[in-house]
């Protein structure tokens, strides 16, 4: 009978150790999800960042003497994007409209500052199912200029954390989540991917490339 009591009492402390366990990695996720919305801790109020999630901006490898900003670009985020990287419909659908037109004239930090303002913005907590469908429809309509930034870089293997090559890993990974949806768009996009893929020099940019091309079209690779 002892025996028998010592047993449960074991599985009783086994389980509620588990539970604990369980309701401490459900807190952290919490808090890490806090802290990637809004940039600070929720008990210290001080900013931080998720460990598990690198912001794009600590992606960008600048010099001393670098200028990876256009001005172009540098006017619209200081004047339409927020302090939380996001856009309102209105001033996302002017991003994709001014990426569309400038697009070939952008500096690396440009196009991986605005991947990084696309993802947040569709992340956001603060817009509705009827404008994150608005962010989410300009995007598609601009999809075919982001995949031009997917070609190889020139630097790739001299340089693999240079920034035209962490840019094209950053173009790759925003298809990924976000690949386009639109008929028109899609046969055009796998093309480019495929003809950039055979250029990759590193297995990680072939390996990323062929991820984001069977996202796109699962029978493509």
């Amino acid at each position: 009978m002892e025996v028998q009591r010592q047993e449960i009492l074991e599985e009783l402390m086994t389980l509620q150790h588990r539970t604990f366990q369980d309701l401490l990695m459900e807190h952290f996720k919490l808090m890490e999800a806090h802290i990637d919305v809004f940039g600070r801790h929720p008990l210290t109020k001080q900013p931080t960042k998720s460990v598990n999630k690198t912001a794009y901006e600590e992606k960008l490898v600048l010099g001393p003497n670098d200028n990876q900003f256009s001005a172009v670009v540098l006017d619209f985020c200081d004047d339409l994007v927020a302090d939380d990287s996001t856009c309102t419909p209105t001033n996302f659908i002017q991003l994709m409209q001014m990426t569309g037109q400038n697009h070939t004239s952008f500096l690396p930090g440009d196009k991986m500052r605005i991947c990084f303002i696309i993802e947040k913005s569709l992340e956001s907590r603060n817009i509705g199912a009827v404008q994150r469908k608005q962010l989410y429809d300009a995007y598609q309509a601009n999809v075919s200029v982001f995949v031009l930034w997917c070609q190889a870089p020139p630097n790739e293997v001299v340089s693999p954390n240079a920034p035209e090559t962490v840019c094209v890993t950053i173009a790759l990974q925003l298809l990924y989540t976000l690949p386009p949806t639109l008929p028109d768009h899609i046969p055009y996009v796998v093309q480019k991917l495929k003809s950039y893929i055979k250029e990759y020099k590193t297995q990680n940019l072939r390996i990323l490339g062929n991820r984001t091309l069977k996202k796109i079209q699962p029978d493509a690779v």
